[in-house]
């Protein structure tokens, strides 16, 4: 099997870990912190009427997150480090069979302990409405912090309102079940991608002899965010020399689904199939596509046979661009994968995908792509 078929069914089990993760440790752990401070809440019959009474509710509150939820951010690291050990012997020994007559011998595995410095050391920088860099306990440390200010803000507004401490109660499991929640399992996926990726990263930085090129590797399907079909446009066919990326490393926002493969000393580009997702053509596939997203405020992906009518799964060579991949697409697939303005300018405006972000892989607003190139909007009507 060619190394980057490998890459997507081992991605398939990384993203199955993170679900395992994020139901086993910090799901279960920010409910039991919701429950703690709802008891809390409930043992005071009543809200505090003055500040210094909210304050020290406050800072009781932000003391059982940072215990409770905490604890569950312990374990899903340590998990993660345990992936970490795992990934760069798995990787190592994947490479070292695609590589083939390309080596002369295994590649080598950095001794565990040297694996968990590196990787807690590495920095991660993600995209998003508040970019930020740091090491992996900055990310867990800030999510942590932010759970105990959403229950201190619900607790204030229930104040301000005159409610019961019921109602405030009511109010901590609406915003844990909401956005909470969802803001955990993004972090729990984009730290199983960071902990894969970083231990490559140790691995590949130790057969420094062997290895010449890193590849970034997408997924060609509709859930692609325009970060990454930038980066797969720009560097998806030869990527760069080995260590010396000008836009970083996987993950690059929230659930980022990028991947690294390497390339050994005289090989200049990836080589064999690859898996993708591809929209069926006609009307039909339109319409069953339109009656799902409709009822979904995310993108919909592929659940398998079910949903052969919309969607088609296939095999197609390494080297083929996404340029070339998503201009073979049905039109409502291009809509879906980039927006209806983007698709325009791509499919009308012949607008290149690595134009829709900056340098840094930062996705442009309209307004800023209308600045860069005003007459793809003039071809594509907008």
């Amino acid at each position: 099997m060619d190394p980057i078929q490998q890459d997507n069914q081992h991605e398939i089990s990384i993203q199955r870990l993170a679900t395992k993760i994020y139901r086993d440790d910090v799901r279960p752990a920010l409910e039991r912190a919701r429950l703690d401070v709802r008891l809390l809440l409930l043992d005071m019959e009543e809200l505090p009427t003055t500040r210094v009474g909210l304050n020290k509710l406050s800072a009781e509150i932000k003391r059982i997150v940072n215990d409770v939820y905490g604890s569950g951010w312990l374990s899903a690291t340590e998990e993660m480090t345990e992936l970490a050990v795992y990934e760069a012997a798995f990787y190592a020994g994947l490479m070292t069979k695609s590589f083939g007559d390309a080596i002369s011998k295994p590649l080598s595995v950095p001794p565990d302990e040297k694996i968990k410095r590196y990787v807690s050391a590495a920095l991660m920088s993600l995209d998003g409405t508040s970019p930020k860099t740091a090491v992996w306990a900055e990310f867990v440390k800030d999510n942590v912090g932010s759970v105990g200010d959403a229950y201190d803000q619900q607790v204030r507004a229930a104040f301000v309102n005159g409610e019961t401490v019921n109602q405030a109660a009511k109010r901590l499991k609406t915003v844990t079940d909401g956005i909470l929640n969802s803001r955990a399992e993004n972090l729990v996926r984009t730290g199983v991608q960071h902990y894969a990726i970083q231990s490559r990263l140790a691995m590949a930085a130790d057969n420094k002899g062997v290895i010449a090129r890193e590849v970034p590797v997408t997924t060609f399907d509709n859930r692609r965010s325009l970060i990454c079909t930038g980066i797969q446009d720009e560097y998806g066919q030869r990527g760069w020399p080995a260590g010396e990326s000008p836009i970083g490393y996987p993950p690059y926002h929230y659930s980022c689904r990028t991947g690294i493969i390497f390339l050994p000393k005289g090989q200049d580009s990836i080589e064999g199939m690859r898996a993708a997702v591809s929209g069926r053509k006609g009307e039909q596939a339109k319409e069953d596509y339109e009656a799902r997203d409709s009822r979904t405020d995310k993108k919909v992906k592929y659940r398998g046979r079910r949903d052969q009518n919309i969607f088609n799964t296939s095999q197609i060579k390494s080297s083929t661009t996404i340029e070339s991949w998503m201009r073979s697409q049905p039109r409502w697939y291009v809509d879906s994968a980039l927006g209806k303005s983007r698709a325009s300018l791509f499919l009308n405006g012949d607008l290149k995908l690595n134009k829709f972000t900056d340098a840094t892989g930062r996705p442009l607003t309209l307004a800023e792509l209308r600045r860069v190139d005003s007459e793809a909007f003039e071809r594509a009507g907008l």
